[in-house]
């Protein structure tokens, strides 16, 4: 029987995701508290997420949604950024740029 928490964290995810225009995954070795914190407060001033979840979890949240084919790449530590807005209001170059500073 699943865990009621997991359940909800994957119901949840998977609702945004469903909203999400596009999504991207970061391996965040190496990134202590500090810069971790920074990176989200950088995040929610552009209006993406960024969220650190089990590899389990975001497939099972991942099922039936356009984004799919992530899977592959779900293999160690992960973390997911998503955002409702569409490409010409943020950019890939707008979130790499965040992730590298």
């Amino acid at each position: 029987m699943a865990h009621p928490k997991k359940v909800a964290v994957v119901e949840e995810l998977n609702k945004k995701l469903s909203e999400a225009k596009g999504i991207y995954l970061t391996d965040f070795v190496g990134l202590d508290v500090e810069l971790m914190n920074l990176l989200r407060k950088q995040f929610r001033a552009q209006s993406i997420e960024y969220k650190v979840v089990k590899n389990t979890l975001l497939k099972r949240a991942l099922k039936d949604l356009p984004f799919r084919d992530v899977e592959r790449f779900l293999k160690g530590p992960n973390a997911v950024s998503y955002t409702h807005l569409r490409a010409h209001e943020t950019s890939l170059h707008l979130v790499c740029r965040l992730l590298l500073e």
